[in-house]
């Protein structure tokens, strides 16, 4: 799992969210908002975001977290929520700037940024995660052998840095908290995604 955090454009005179929430409702529409693309968490965390709040952003799609973030610092574009790991150095050196992380902490590699819900708001916390599946009806005994062993390989030191290098924490907790994971995401971003009348043609 990893959270995401929303990154602004070194010129963008907002230093945090609350700031960037201002700017927001100060001219409606004035902010482009880049994502990887059209329904990925990122676009719909900047949905959810004016869900929350009464704004409204300029939605700017891309091909992917590579040129959204090019767009970033090229100045062509003014926020993006993405994942930390690979903008930490765009961050360190001044080119982009971290406003909010919406993990339930504050992101070791960022210490200095304040959750989504330090800034005032609750229940924001919101992970990027990858899981591994298997076909409906694979017998019960498969899928839990299946997850006892990459339970066991995710606790090794070794691979757990291999993970963390690209910002995720590696897990293995299991059948159960997958199913419930899976669960609790298609409820909260059904809700999300009716609300705004986003439609599957609307996701390329």
């Amino acid at each position: 799992m990893a959270p995401q955090v929303l990154v602004a454009g070194a010129d963008l005179p907002a230093s945090d969210l609350r700031a960037f929430i201002a700017d927001a409702k100060a001219r409606p529409g004035g902010l482009n908002v880049a994502s990887p693309g059209p329904g990925t968490i990122s676009h719909l965390t900047e949905v959810l975001l004016e869900q929350r709040t009464g704004i409204k952003t300029s939605h700017i799609p891309f091909r992917g977290a590579a040129p959204a973030v090019t767009a970033l610092i090229g100045k062509h574009v003014d926020a993006s929520w993405l994942m930390p790991a690979p903008l930490l150095s765009s961050i360190g050196n001044g080119q982009l700037k971290a406003l909010a992380v919406t993990g339930a902490a504050r992101d070791p590699k960022l210490p200095n940024v304040p959750t989504a819900e330090e800034a005032g708001l609750p229940d924001f916390q919101i992970m990027n995660w990858q899981g591994l599946f298997a076909p409906f009806g694979t017998p019960k005994p498969i899928v839990d052998k299946i997850a006892q062993v990459v339970a066991e390989v995710v606790r090794k030191p070794e691979i757990r840095d291999r993970f963390a290098k690209v910002g995720f924490d590696a897990r293995g907790d299991g059948p159960a908290a997958a199913a419930e994971q899976v669960r609790t995401n298609v409820a909260r971003w059904s809700d999300v995604i009716v609300r705004a009348g986003i439609k599957p043609g609307d996701v390329q």
